[in-house]
């Protein structure tokens, strides 16, 4: 989708710190040669979080490749967010013939063995990692607002449109089809994939943030009890 992301860097509307700042504090595969480098550390410390975006059933999220961003993470010494995509990929099921409830439980159920075969790795981190999936993303109040956003955008803006147009032909340029009408299918859950992947990270911050606020606040409260405890202490 980086077409579709790039166009909507220039208009300043891909509203996700992670990804706006992918070519030096976002984890993927583009990052697992990087990730052996010595310089590692230097580059990310200025990163307060980091976010593992995780594609279900892509290769480069798996084995040595997952293993390597793991190490890296871990040597930046900072806590990481897993997100993980895996009913997103239900997109990819209905095009290949499943129904909706069906493409749903096949993408959940994807996303809960990545999760068992991968458990082993993620728990190096001395960070226990949050993991954020799919379904949180799609269940928040917001979601539905943004995702209509996003496709607005896509209709109503050329460069927008062309970028996307572009990315779902790259997709489709990796497949072989049997027929114009196996195609069309394909061509309609990729759009709908990309425009859902696109909006997805905006509510992941949403999600974020509003966690970290809940922290900040308990805590707050639980220094300022704190406080009041202790200078009664002093008084009695």
């Amino acid at each position: 989708m980086f077409n579709l992301i790039w166009s909507l860097h220039k208009f300043g509307l891909y509203i996700n710190r992670h990804e706006e700042q992918s070519h030096r504090g976002h984890i993927n595969e583009q990052y697992i040669e990087y990730a052996k480098s010595q310089d590692s550390r230097l580059s990310l410390a200025w990163v307060r979080n980091l976010c593992l975006a995780i594609s279900v059933g892509e290769p480069a999220h798996e084995g040595a490749d997952l293993a390597a961003a793991v190490e890296m993470i871990e040597n930046t010494g900072k806590p990481c967010v897993i997100r993980l995509s895996d009913t997103l990929q239900r997109h990819n099921y209905m095009a290949a013939g499943a129904g909706v409830r069906e493409a749903w439980d096949m993408s959940r159920k994807a996303g809960d063995e990545w999760l068992a075969r991968n458990i082993a790795v993620l728990n190096r981190l001395s960070h226990k990692p949050e993991i954020v999936r799919w379904d949180s993303v799609l269940k928040h109040p917001d979601f539905d607002g943004v995702h209509y956003s996003f496709i607005r955008l896509s209709e109503t803006n050329a460069i927008v449109a062309e970028a996307l147009a572009r990315d779902v032909e790259t997709f489709l340029a990796k497949r072989q089809f049997g027929s114009n009408e196996e195609r069309a299918i394909y061509e309609k859950c990729s759009r709908a994939f990309l425009l859902e992947e696109t909006a997805g990270p905006t509510i992941f911050e949403a999600i974020q943030l509003r966690r970290f606020l809940s922290r900040a606040i308990t805590g707050n409260i639980a220094s300022g009890q704190n406080a009041g405890c202790r200078r009664n202490a002093a008084r009695a």
